[in-house]
């Protein structure tokens, strides 16, 4: 046992060694390689990218050529010949997505509909200071199209007559951007200084994701490489219309970006590449990276010499599972070993006809991650095991619900019995098997319940409630207070005499459910009788006023819930319910004080108006 342990133990040390031993490599590796491609797409990417730029910023000065002569064609008319002015802009519409006059005030004088607001700097850059603009917000025509808009000023006699607006629809600068980029694995885009997204090309939502709306954002979850670089040097570049370049990482890919100013406004034209895009010409390996190389070659190649070796082995012990799992298979139960130090848990069977899942060893701290197919009824069984490691008993059995991989829950026996060291008597290992006993233990739990349990609602008969209630409160935690509620329900006889029995126990058992709904699983919910109902329920109250607090909130909600009317044809009755309330050990400490208290409190409910509570000893 002690050569195996140690056998294993060198084993997995050594694949350590040899998977640390390459990961330095390829990082090696990978850094020589990206650090190459970085340096040439720097090269590249910024001259690429400001030729492009001149290209956008050509198309927009073509656009303020043809404005320019619009205006000049409009001269006075804008003033004193409307239908004159509006044919000019027909004649030119062909130019731009729309068209249409503003006064120097920025309202709508001639043209297209188009939602757009001038902010008073711009039109101070227009209607003062005559110069052209390109407005810094998106803006939308009647038909939903969002552009960009071009701005000048339209002059007759020396002043300012009028505002001329151009549109460029988004959708053609996506056409253009996707036409010249000529980036596979890239990204051309158009931001503002505020680094707000306002177009890209067609590769744009696959490097940015769709939805992109701010590259601020979207750097915000990458890792930039230059230390000199960040957010606030970049945004400072930004307003301050200068050039940009810098190189990131995100999602396991590295990029290289450079962000180059347009000449007619305060937005960016950006552009992105992946750094593998590059390819290798001019890469170099180090002489530590060529070194870690050869080594981890050598030692690859050894450990799969061991590997051949350790799978012939492994062959032939496969094919000894292989006829037990023939033989568990028609039992219909499986075999485990849990293993205490290191944490091991191992199945040996055919799980999947059992359970439905596959054979999986579990490690460490993920043993555990076994409770959770295990019904939260049947967790108590995780510390019976561990009281059973502790004791002197040989054989460990039990019976519990795990979920198979259908969801559905079904009865399993668990035997199993303790492998302890002889020298030290520490606990080594839990052999055990697990069977079904799925038709064996329901029909067991199912008599066990119905003994326990009232026939009408399901919910605990008085005798079991008035047994659970005794044995809780003399084994009474110090830390809790056990909390019982009495409730009667008002104005049932009218629901049997008026309505019929069908009705009244529709009431009863709808009343078992909203108790059942209001209070967690582990409390103690039965019917003491007719339209009697109790629920104990234990507490952790720090302090009295959360206690009253927590009775307060129960009690409220169980009279809301009561609250109901029933209808048979023509008739109809309404229904509440009052409730009385005494406390463990504040009241009493034995069940049948407590349960006189909650009964008294109970009474004062009923002959104060019913459809509400009392605590014992308040009034």
């Amino acid at each position: 046992m002690k050569k195996t342990f140690w056998d294993k133990y060198r084993r997995c040390a050594a694949m350590v060694c040899i998977v640390f031993l390459t990961f330095l490599t390829l990082s090696d590796f990978y850094s020589d390689i990206m650090g190459s491609a970085e340096s040439v797409i720097e090269n590249n990417l910024s001259g690429d990218a400001e030729i492009f730029t001149m290209y956008y910023d050509d198309m927009i000065n073509e656009r303020f050529v043809n404005l320019n002569q619009i205006s000049k064609s409009i001269g006075k008319t804008i003033l004193d010949d409307a239908s004159a002015t509006r044919e000019v802009l027909d004649e030119y519409k062909a130019l731009f997505g729309d068209l249409l006059i503003l006064d120097t005030a920025g309202q709508k004088l001639f043209g297209d509909d188009v939602s757009i607001g001038l902010s008073d700097d711009e039109l101070e850059m227009l209607a003062y200071d005559r110069q052209i603009c390109v407005h810094s917000e998106i803006v939308e025509n009647a038909d939903g199209k969002q552009s960009i808009a071009l701005c000048r000023p339209v002059e007759y006699d020396g002043k300012v007559q009028g505002i001329l607006v151009g549109t460029l629809h988004i959708t053609s600068i996506q056409t253009f951007l996707s036409k010249w980029s000529k980036l596979k694995n890239g990204s051309v885009f158009l931001m503002t200084d505020e680094g707000k997204f306002i177009v890209g090309d067609d590769n744009f939502e696959d490097i940015f994701g769709n939805g992109a709306r701010s590259y601020y954002n979207y750097l915000s979850d990458c890792n930039l490489n230059d230390d000199e670089m960040n957010t606030a040097t970049l945004a400072s570049k930004l307003y301050k219309s200068q050039p940009a370049a810098f190189s990131y990482s995100a999602g396991g890919e590295y990029y290289a970006s450079v962000l180059e100013p347009s000449e007619y406004s305060d937005w960016h034209m950006g552009y992105v590449e992946n750094i593998e895009d590059f390819g290798q010409a001019g890469i170099k390996l180090s002489k530590s990276s060529v070194v870690k190389g050869i080594v981890c070659l050598a030692v690859w190649g050894i450990a799969l010499i061991y590997f051949l070796w350790f799978g012939h082995k492994y062959n032939t012990y496969r094919d000894g599972i292989e006829r037990y799992r023939v033989l568990q298979k028609q039992e219909r139960s499986v075999l485990f070993e849990f293993q205490f130090t290191p944490k091991r848990l191992q199945f040996f069977g055919d799980m999947e006809a059992l359970f439905g899942y596959k054979s999986h060893v579990f490690l460490g701290e993920e043993v555990y991650d076994i409770y959770q197919y295990v019904h939260e009824d049947d967790a108590s069984v995780r510390g019976r095991i561990h009281k059973f490691y502790d004791d002197e008993n040989s054989v460990f059995s039990a019976e519990i619900r795990i979920r198979n991989a259908d969801g559905v829950y079904g009865w399993y026996r668990i035997t199993g019995s303790l492998v302890k060291n002889i020298k030290y008597g520490t606990n080594q290992r839990f052999l055990g098997k697990i069977e079904s006993a799925d038709q064996q233990i329901a029909d067991e739990k199912n008599l066990l319940q119905r003994a326990e349990n009232d026939l009408l609602t399901g919910i605990l008969n008085k005798k079991t409630l008035e047994g659970k209630m005794v044995d809780a409160l003399q084994h009474m935690d110090g830390n809790y207070h056990y909390i019982f509620f009495m409730v009667d329900l008002d104005n049932f006889k009218n629901v049997n005499d008026n309505l019929g029995h069908i009705m009244g126990d529709k009431a009863i058992v709808d009343t078992a459910q909203k108790l059942s709904e209001i209070f967690p699983n582990n409390a103690f919910i039965g019917r003491l009788g007719g339209d009697e109902f109790a629920v104990c329920v234990a507490y952790d109250a720090f302090d009295e006023e959360s206690l009253h607090d927590y009775i307060g909130r129960k009690s409220e909600k169980i009279c809301e819930v009561n609250r109901r009317t029933y209808v048979n044809g023509d008739k109809q009755v309404s229904i509440s319910s009052s409730v009385g309330v005494a406390v463990a050990p504040d009241h009493a400490t034995d069940w049948e004080t407590l349960y006189k208290k909650a009964d008294s409190a109970l009474y004062r409910s009923k002959n104060g108006g019913k459809n509400c509570y009392h605590i014992c000893d308040e009034k």
